[in-house]
């Protein structure tokens, strides 16, 4: 239903979802969920190595967006595919990109483990 209204489609229309688990140097650092609005890009096969090299192509490149980031535990499933502990921190990002039409294109959740991230920001009064 999240996903539904996120890309503003019905719970019923047609979704392309990827499931990703990203690696740096054979490690796995995070699993990623996309989900695409199946009238805009309707298979994988049509993606080769660059989502957004194919929504480009497909006249469909999102143009402005916005992210949700929280922290959570790891579930054991998750913690299996990252070579970690069940309950262990993770960093979980949400985006949502839109097109220049202003339509969603894209609705992604990734789950980053906690132990690979370390955030500084500068603050100036």
């Amino acid at each position: 239903m999240a996903e539904a209204a996120a890309l503003e489609i019905q719970p019923t229309d047609q979704v392309l979802r990827l499931k990703r688990l990203r690696t740096a140097d054979g490690t796995p650092i995070a699993i990623e969920q996309t989900v695409l609005p199946g009238d805009v890009i309707a298979s994988p096969e049509l993606i080769g190595d660059s989502l957004y090299a194919a929504l480009h192509q497909l006249n469909a490149a999102p143009v402005t967006g916005w992210q949700r980031i929280r922290a959570d535990i790891m579930s054991a499933e998750e913690a299996k595919l990252m070579r970690a502990k069940p309950g262990a921190a993770m960093l979980v990002i949400e985006r949502r990109c839109l097109r220049a039409n202003g339509r969603p294109v894209e609705f992604t959740e990734t789950r980053y483990n906690g132990a690979f991230y370390d955030f500084s920001t500068g603050l100036q009064a």
